[in-house]
């Protein structure tokens, strides 16, 4: 059983995300590319420290919070 609390001191957390986009003009309409990464160098998001005094884990992190690395891609046509 874990508990958090406010007062503990937790691994940093680092997340990248990015996108890219590219309008491109065709005649009257555009298209538009567009790619997202979020978590993009894939760290993970530790929780805090088991702070349940008396079991065999305490003071140690046992869990991993937060997505892995995704991608999305969108393509959207203007008229």
């Amino acid at each position: 059983m874990t508990s958090e609390r406010p007062g503990l001191r937790t691994p940093g957390q680092a997340k990248t995300d990015r996108s890219l986009q590219k309008v491109v003009p065709v005649g009257r309409t555009s298209v538009a590319l567009r790619a997202d990464v979020l978590n993009l160098f894939d760290n993970p998001l530790f929780s805090g420290a088991v702070s349940t005094y008396g079991t065999s884990n305490f003071g140690q992190i046992t869990t991993v919070n937060g997505f892995a690395r995704s991608m999305q891609f969108q393509v959207r046509v203007s008229f």
